[in-house]
Formats: C-alpha cells, structure tokens, sequence
C-alpha cells in the first residue's frame, strides 16, 4: 500500500506515536547505559557483547581467525564464547566455517509486541476513526476461545455500543472472530470448527461448517470480516487484523446499530479501518525488528 495516499491525519498520528516510542527507547536505553558505566561488567560478556556486534554488522560470516585478529581476542578465549552462544542456540557454524545467527535468535529479537505496546500505538487511530465514522471502536486479543477487550473508544452519539476493557466475548462472535481464526491454516481451521461448532446468536448467524469456514476464508483473502446482525440483532461490525511477523498478534473492529452503519458508511469505515490496520502493523514490526515503514 502506498502511504502518500493514506489519510493526512492518520499518517500525522503514525509519525507521532513513532517519535513518541523512539524517544522513550532513547531515554531508557541512554539512562542504563549511564547506569551500567559505573558497575562492573564481567570480562566475558564484555567480549560476547564484541562478537555479537562484530557479526552483525559483518556482509558475510566471519570465521574464527578474522574474529580474533579483528577483536584482538585470543583464539582460546574466542573458542569459549562461540561454544557458549552456540549452546545457546545464539550462533551457528556455516559451511563455509563461519559464524552466523541461529532462527532462534533472530526470533528472540522480534517477539511480539506487549499489550501496552498495542493499546499505545493503536489509541490515536482508534480516536481518529470513532470522530470520522462517528461509531465505537474496539481494540481486542485472542484469549484461548474469547477475544478479550483491550481498548474501547466510544463514539460521538448518544446511541452507540460500548464495553468495559477487560469484558471478553466469544472468539467465535461476529467479525472479530473471523479475523483471528483467519489466522489458522485450513486442517486447523477444520479441526477447531470440529470442535466448536458456530451457536446460533440471532436468526442471522452462520452455523453451517462449510459457509462458517467460507466467511474465514473470505476474511483471510480481504484482509477484513463483517458482521451482519450475526451476533447481536440489530448490531453490524467490519474488522481487521494487527499482525506482527506474519501473525495476527490483535484485532481492531467497528461496531454500530444497523440504522446507522449502513452499506455507505459500513464501506468508508472498511477502507479507514483497513489503512489504520495496515499502519499499525506496520509501527509494531518497526519497533521490533527495526524494519523501514
């Protein structure tokens, strides 16, 4: 997706909650390594610490001799440290005969972004889309069969839907429980229907197997899911994913009576719904693995 033609004011707001994270990592990092200068620091970390920055930043993996001669470390101390990363599942040993890292620790590098970190960066999209479609939006995550609610910004009229953070509702409720079983390949989607079969909420819920999984299907190839009056009469819904390293990790929806969220307003609150959802996603693996916007 092309950034220049998202919205100018929730590209403001995506500048700002990155400079806003940016500039607390800056203070907490500069503040314990101020802190960390005035206490001792093992002669072995020390030099772990040299061996993970020489590798990182080196175009191939380094071999042992260029390790030592370029660290000026001695071979037998070098030899030490590799063995210990290695064990840890840190480094491995390429067939070249160099060092490189492991899956492992790369993964450790992009774990997933902690709820604060979600709630944080997604709020100032979550109040420019209640003020633009002028309907409650919702922040929720995945909690073995619930979708628990992390974060509720309510709209502007008197008659809206609203939440308490912290209320949970069933993973398999309308459209935000598409979006998180989208995330599912189709033996585990099958298998989990088997399991769990869709209730009946109102007259309009999907309780067929096949259709169900259609509607989760359709919802992972969109990139979006609604919900038509299927899990409360009255209420419709249009959600979209947060995902962090290919996986969903959140999902963001909007909720309104069906008067109000009509097909016009339901189609401009998908098109901002899926820009806000893209952006946010796009922060997180910022944040995580340093990836360009």
């Amino acid at each position: 997706m092309d950034l220049i033609n998202v919205n100018t004011s929730i590209y403001f707001y995506m500048l700002l909650t990155l400079c806003e994270k940016n500039y607390h990592c800056i203070f907490k990092i500069s503040n314990y390594t101020e802190q960390m200068s005035y206490q001792y620091k093992p002669p072995a970390i020390t030099r772990a610490i040299k061996v993970i920055e020489f590798i990182s930043q080196s175009p191939r993996a380094p071999r042992l001799s260029l390790l030592a001669r370029e660290l000026d470390l001695s071979k037998s101390s070098l030899h030490g440290i590799l063995h210990s990363l290695m064990e840890g599942k840190w480094l491995q040993k390429t067939d070249t005969g160099g060092f490189a890292f492991t899956s492992h620790f790369q993964n450790l590098l992009q774990q997933p972004a902690s709820k604060a970190q979600i709630k944080d960066t997604a709020r100032p999209f979550m109040d420019y889309l209640a003020e633009h479609i002028n309907e409650s939006v919702f922040l929720g995550l995945k909690n073995a069969d619930k979708v628990v609610i992390q974060e509720c910004v309510q709209g502007p009229k008197e008659m809206r839907i609203s939440a308490r953070i912290g209320n949970s509702i069933p993973l398999l409720a309308g459209a935000i429980g598409k979006i998180f079983l989208s995330d599912l390949n189709q033996a585990q989607l099958k298998q989990f229907l088997k399991e769990n079969r869709p209730p009946k909420f109102t007259d309009k819920s999907i309780c067929d197997l096949d259709k169900y999984r259609a509607e989760v299907e359709k919802a992972k190839k969109q990139g979006y899911a609604l919900d038509n009056e299927e899990y409360l009469p009255g209420v419709r819904a249009v959600a979209v994913p947060i995902k962090q390293n290919g996986r969903i990790t959140a999902g963001l929806w909007i909720v309104g009576f069906s008067s109000q969220l009509n097909e016009k307003v339901l189609d401009r609150a998908r098109e901002k719904l899926l820009d806000a959802g893209h952006i946010i996603s796009r922060i997180l693996e910022k944040q995580s693995t340093g990836a360009e916007l």
